[in-house]
């Protein structure tokens, strides 16, 4: 049987786990163990003469020791077992070791006042965005008058080629037929 400050112990670190009991201790102590006190009575009434739940109370540690996931691995994986296991993952673990030696010798540059002012410079990336769009559009109306205009040179010297090329025809023909014409002086 435990004394009683064992289970006060025990208890204490169930409820504080590994938190510091001092600080986070209620200052009402004398209510919290008039409470207790009060709960223990009413439960010791209720379970009297209950041989059932009497044997749980007694066999509570051991239901503990098996409802504890540790109890688990300790039945089920050997110690051979978990070496297998974390030997067949250590590329895995490797990889992820690497990846966390990386990013730690990199968080000087993460912590560094440049990457800490980034929340503050969002409205002015937002403003830049809006005049990036705006930018972006102008320049695509741009280009379309480029393409159009573009379109219209062609088919100007396209035209002005068909014509010279008329007039050069033209020309041809009425050289011939000057050169066949005798001369009337």
């Amino acid at each position: 049987m435990l004394s009683l400050d064992e289970r006060i112990d025990r208890i204490e670190k169930l409820v504080f786990g590994m938190a510091e009991k001092d600080a986070d201790y209620p200052k009402e102590t004398s209510r919290i163990v008039d409470a207790v006190h009060s709960i223990s009575t009413q439960i010791n009434a209720a379970t009297a003469g209950r041989s059932r739940i009497d044997a749980v109370f007694k066999r509570l540690g051991e239901l503990e020791h098996y409802l504890d996931p540790m109890y688990v691995d300790q039945i089920s994986l050997t110690t051979d077992a978990k070496a297998d296991l974390i030997l067949a993952d250590e590329a895995v673990i490797r990889s992820q070791s690497e990846l966390l030696e990386n990013m730690e010798s990199k968080m000087a540059v993460l912590n560094s006042e440049h990457i800490r002012a980034v929340p503050s410079l969002q409205n002015r990336l937002y403003d830049l965005c809006k005049v990036h769009l705006k930018q972006q559009d102008d320049a695509g109306e741009v280009t379309e008058e480029t393409k159009q205009l573009v379109t219209h040179y062609n088919n100007v010297i396209s035209l002005l080629s068909k014509q010279f090329v008329l007039w050069d025809e033209m020309l041809t023909r009425l050289e011939l037929s000057a050169r066949h014409v005798p001369n009337v002086d």
